[in-house]
């Protein structure tokens, strides 16, 4: 297919899934290599993808390329993040305890995370993301994580988050969450407990 120009997209939204293909936001030449926009909406994430069309019109079915670019509220380009927890999923162990599992790839930003932080709502409803309960390191030889927590509010369902954390102390764009509720019984009694003494 010879390439006659290009057909660009524009979408916002969380994942490049909000670019629409049927209808192209902008058309440019073959000679170009930049396009600039109108002022994009603050606090967004845009989405940009571009496709090379022949002479008769024929566009190539798929992306050349996807671009993420999120904006605060102030217009400023944010860093990009790593994605998202996959799969979390929680149950629970005995005597409060609960074991927490979920799997990760890095996201179409190419980001990697530095480490996954857990927090929870204690059972309020509001997840506390001041303070974590524990965290994981990030390996690149692995995709499938699990994280054993201490003794929670037993009877109580609670929230339970984990977010991808990039260097810079840069978060994910939004946390995976799971509710579980830990086991109310108490660890059992000791019994027979008796002493000697050792000469």
């Amino acid at each position: 297919m010879s390439e006659h120009g290009y057909n660009l997209y524009h979408a916002t939204g969380p994942s490049p899934d909000a670019l629409d293909y049927a209808q192209p936001w902008a058309h440019v030449g073959p000679g170009a290599t930049q396009v600039e926009t109108g002022a994009l909406d603050a606090a967004t994430v845009h989405w940009f993808a571009i496709r090379s069309v022949d002479a008769q019109g024929r566009e190539m079915p798929t992306a050349q390329d996807e671009i993420r670019l999120e904006l605060d509220d102030q217009s400023r380009r944010v860093s990009d993040r790593p994605g998202g927890v996959l799969a979390p999923s929680a149950r629970p162990l005995p005597h409060g305890a609960v074991r927490l599992a979920w799997r990760y790839r890095v996201g179409l930003t190419g980001v990697v995370p530095r480490v996954f932080r857990i927090f929870s709502d204690g059972g309020g409803g509001l997840v506390n993301y001041g303070t974590p309960l524990g965290e994981v390191p990030y390996r690149n030889d692995l995709s499938a994580y699990a994280w054993t927590s201490g003794l929670l509010a037993g009877g109580v369902a609670q929230q339970l988050a984990v977010r991808a954390i990039a260097v810079g102390d840069i978060w994910d764009d939004q946390p995976a969450v799971v509710s579980v509720l830990p086991d109310a019984a108490a660890p059992a009694s000791v019994n027979a407990l008796g002493a000697e003494a050792l000469l």
